[in-house]
């Protein structure tokens, strides 16, 4: 589903970040972790598409993305993948439910309501999606951010630090929602992390050590 092969990124002229190769089946679940520096954030860029490494190639259900031009990559980037990011890029000014159909939008996925509305329930939300961000707990946008990541049922979905500033139990919380979300769509999950409360949820990690110097 997912494979990264000889991906590294540079920084400056002596910074150099060697990627792990990735080879991840459909519906696997996979914890990143590592100090901060280690190239966690990274890695879950590149995984999104957004980043472009150095050199290596990354593809998707067969799909090298960074042969892609920036505007294909953009479509395939909001059908196939969802990123639930550390600041989680809400819209303050539009509503829960605008800020999820924004993803179907961008996608050019025809509007699906249903879908939202179904979304927003199941996440404990659908009385909140004429609210506005401003109006939500931490916990409710956290819960936002999901939905809109996982409204157009992606292939791989990607979480960077989503437990970093919650207590023990909205941990949890947060780690079964995705695992869950993950699970019901067959989705590939990568959750790149510094928390160390979540590793006991993931048989499969990969840990990153911190760079030293230029790698060959």
């Amino acid at each position: 589903m997912l494979v990264l092969k000889n991906a590294h990124h540079t920084y400056d002229a002596r910074t150099t970040v060697k990627l792990p190769e990735l080879h991840t089946d459909k519906g696997d679940h996979l914890l990143i972790t590592g100090l901060s520096g280690s190239g966690k954030s990274t890695l879950l860029h590149v995984l999104a598409g957004v980043l472009r490494p150095t050199r290596g190639t990354l593809t998707i259900n067969g799909t090298d993305l960074y042969k892609m031009s920036e505007s294909q990559r953009d479509r395939f980037r909001g059908r196939n993948i969802g990123v639930i990011y550390q600041q989680l890029h809400l819209i303050d000014t539009l509503s829960v439910e605008v800020n999820i159909r924004i993803a179907q939008y961008m996608a050019g996925i025809p509007e699906d309501l249903n879908r939202i509305r179904d979304l927003c329930s199941e996440l404990g939300i659908g009385e909140k999606m004429r609210s506005y961000p401003g109006q939500l707990s931490q916990g409710q946008k956290q819960r936002v951010s999901i939905a809109r990541a996982v409204v157009n049922e992606p292939a791989l979905l990607l979480a960077d630090e989503p437990t970093s500033s919650l207590d023990d139990l909205r941990s949890e919380d947060v780690v079964g929602l995705l695992k869950k979300m993950a699970e019901k769509t067959g989705a590939t999950l990568v959750i790149s992390t510094h928390d160390s409360r979540v590793k006991r949820h993931f048989d499969n990690v990969v840990d990153l050590e911190l760079p030293v110097g230029e790698v060959a």
